[in-house]
Parts: structure tokens; C-alpha cells; sequence
């Protein structure tokens, strides 16, 4: 890979980047696949190499949906409404929580957390996130923390971002 084909990607994912505010690895893959021909596992070295290189910053640990990170610019950061997004499709059940979170001034109990992510009471082999580990994620990203009061668990969302590493 010469210099110049390297700029070139790089050019590409950032100016990718500053239009569509985020993305998912395997659509920023796809776009350096059809935009240069690159191979697939070409394409993921390119955003590896931008990402090592501190040109392009990665959503690690957390992931959106079949083990994909998101991809955002060094200056920018992921607030509640892009984690949103980005679960829309990739992990319905943390987005309908953030929408029930939504729709009730930030607060919800658990027996509602619990029916709107559709979850298992408890972890187990299957491939369905629990309502612990949705939480957990919730937490680490700074989305929501959780209150007991009188009669029950209840989460509240607080302004959240993910912290730069």
C-alpha cells in the first residue's frame, strides 16, 4: 500500500466521518469497499490503522450490535441521543429502554425496564442480553444510574457521554 492510496483512505473515512457524525465498522467497511475495491479484510486494516494511529477514535469496549464498534472523530464524543441511534437497529432492547426513559422524564422502575427490554431474569446461555447487563452497559456509558426507593429499583438517565480514552 503506497503512501498516497494510505491518505486517500484516511481522507475519505474522515470526511465520511465529519457528514455522517458516526459509524459502525461494517459500514465503514463497506463504504472503503466499494468506494477503492479494497478487500474486506483490507478495508477493517485501514480502520484498524486509523484508529491506532489516533486519526479516527473507536467506541471500545462498547459495542453496538454484533460485536461492532463505532467510529467517531478524535474531538467528537457519543451523547445519549447517538447511543440511541446507534441501538435503534443494532440493540433494540437498551433502545427501547433509552425511549421508555425518554417518554418518562428520565425515570423508569425496573418491572417497566424489565418488560420493555423483553430480557431474561437472569443471565444464561442464550444469545438475549439480560436486563443486568443492558444496565451495566447503561452504567459504564453514563447513561443512566439506578435509585431504590420504598417500593422499588428505579433508573434514571443522566446526561451521558462516552468518555474520551
Amino acid at each position: 500500500m503506497t503512501n498516497n492510496l494510505t491518505e486517500q483512505y484516511l481522507a475519505f473515512i474522515l470526511s465520511n466521518l465529519e457528514t455522517t457524525f458516526f459509524e459502525v465498522g461494517s459500514e465503514l467497511r463497506e463504504k472503503l469497499v466499494s468506494k477503492f475495491g479494497l478487500s474486506s479484510d483490507n478495508a477493517r486494516q485501514v480502520i484498524k490503522r486509523a484508529t491506532n494511529s489516533g486519526k479516527i477514535r473507536s467506541s471500545e469496549p462498547f459495542t453496538f450490535g454484533r460485536g461492532q464498534y463505532a467510529y467517531l472523530l478524535p474531538s467528537k464524543e457519543l451523547h445519549a441521543f447517538e447511543i440511541k441511534q446507534l441501538c435503534e437497529t443494532r440493540r433494540p432492547p437498551i433502545y427501547r429502554l433509552l425511549q421508555l426513559l425518554d417518554e418518562n422524564d428520565g425515570i423508569a422502575s425496573y418491572y417497566e425496564a424489565f418488560k420493555v427490554t423483553a430480557s431474561p431474569h437472569e443471565e444464561g446461555t442464550t444469545k438475549v442480553t439480560s436486563l443486568q447487563e443492558i444496565v451495566g452497559l447503561l452504567r459504564r456509558l453514563n447513561i443512566v444510574y439506578t435509585k431504590s426507593d420504598s417500593n422499588n429499583w428505579r433508573f434514571r438517565r443522566n446526561r451521558a457521554t462516552i468518555p474520551a480514552t
